[in-house]
């Protein structure tokens, strides 16, 4: 089990942290869910359906296939929110609060950006093992 052990702070906190939000706080970028068929991107307003591969605007079922849309939507709404959340964290120099909302974006989102975010939490917090593994995770 990882360790969450207290806040401390780091002299390149402030600078890696202000990267991080610069880089990551943009809204209208891809944010990619993995899952059984692959990647599922979210652009926007848009969705691309997991089923059939079809682009629309966000709704509750898929205009071609019908499929529903709903839990996807959620999913993304809080991968979002926990992103952000962490990445605020983050800027505040809570490192503990931060590596929460890292676990939980995980949680919903295993890919890159969640695994490189997740990884620098836990270097920040001194878990150097673990922000190793994880990297090594975001690599490929």
């Amino acid at each position: 089990m990882l360790d969450d052990s207290p806040d401390r702070p780091a002299g390149g906190l402030s600078r890696v942290s202000r990267g991080l939000s610069q880089v990551s706080s943009d809204e209208t970028g891809t944010v990619p869910l993995s899952g059984e068929t692959g990647t599922v991107p979210f652009k926007g307003g848009a969705v691309r359906c997991p089923t059939c591969g079809a682009w629309q605007e966000w709704s509750d079922a898929c205009r071609r296939c019908r499929c529903e849309l709903a839990l996807l939507r959620q999913v993304s709404g809080a991968a979002l929110s926990a992103r952000r959340r962490s990445l605020r964290a983050l800027h505040a120099g809570r490192v503990s609060e931060a590596l929460r909302h890292a676990r939980r974006l995980y949680d919903y989102c295993p890919d890159q950006p969640a695994a490189r975010l997740l990884a620098v939490c836990h270097w920040l917090q001194g878990n150097w093992t673990a922000a190793v593994s994880i990297a090594r995770i975001g690599e490929g």
